[in-house]
């Protein structure tokens, strides 16, 4: 691995429910630096109708499941990720396959999960990563990149300890917020929160979750030079976006 390199890292764009604009100033960020790497933090689909109690042979499911798998599809082949982590929304392909009784649904799900290792390796990613706190994790250099696994107030500072390496960088989607903390500890250490790339407005479950008032779009970006790195957030700035290279991005 080159000494010197930089990372984009994003997230949480949701399939179908995702915020065009989100991934627009993503891309512009990865034509401007040209990223080493590209990772992505999970939930690339959302997958809404794959909930438990959710009628899933229904013609409302049906279309669903195809619009979003097409939209996280898409994605996929314009952002190339070179690494991807799946995410819990992603998981519940997977989900379905090991819990269902019905042969036709577990050969239907298993399909949507052939259909989306092949499009990954379709772009050229090289890792990919299930959900599970046993293997769920990317390490790149100093950083570490898992989709996150806790929730609450402290949820960033409890995984980082978890699952980041002494000293290091580490980045997390899962939340929808940006968040950055050091981590108290002899060997020092930052996290990130890396916000979302989804539309608040279309997800109704967040019209109940108080928690939801936090998230905001954005993504990360490292710049990483042997074991010295330095992480900055991109997020929304007036009508525009502050890129974390100092530039400011209005789309025209």
């Amino acid at each position: 691995m080159d000494n010197k390199y930089d990372i984009v890292a994003m997230g949480d764009n949701h399939g179908d429910l995702a915020c065009e604009d989100t991934l627009d100033a993503i891309m512009e960020f990865v034509r401007r630096v040209k990223p080493k790497y590209r990772v992505h933090l999970g939930d690339n689909w959302d997958y809404r109708w794959g909930r438990r109690g959710v009628d899933k042979s229904s013609a409302e499911a049906k279309q669903g499941m195809e619009e979003d798998l097409q939209a996280g599809i898409s994605w996929v082949k314009r952002y190339k990720p070179t690494h991807f982590l799946f995410g819990n929304h992603d998981d519940r392909i997977r989900q379905i396959i090991q819990n269902t009784d019905s042969i036709k649904d577990k050969e239907d799900m298993q399909k949507l999960q052939d259909k989306m290792m092949s499009t990954l390796r379709g772009v050229g990613c090289k890792v990919i990563k299930p959900y599970n706190v046993k293997t769920g994790r990317i390490q790149i250099g100093p950083i570490t990149f898992i989709h996150g696994f806790s929730h609450g107030q402290n949820a960033l500072l409890k995984d980082a300890r978890t699952f980041g390496q002494p000293g290091g960088g580490f980045c997390m989607g899962h939340l929808h917020r940006l968040e950055q903390l050091n981590i108290e500890a002899f060997d020092g250490g930052a996290a990130w929160l890396c916000g979302w790339a989804g539309r608040q407005e279309d997800a109704d479950y967040s019209f109940r979750m108080p928690g939801s008032l936090r998230w905001q779009n954005g993504f990360m970006y490292f710049k990483v030079d042997g074991n010295n790195y330095i992480g900055k957030q991109a997020h929304r700035f007036g009508d525009g976006w502050y890129f974390p290279n100092g530039e400011v991005y209005k789309k025209r």
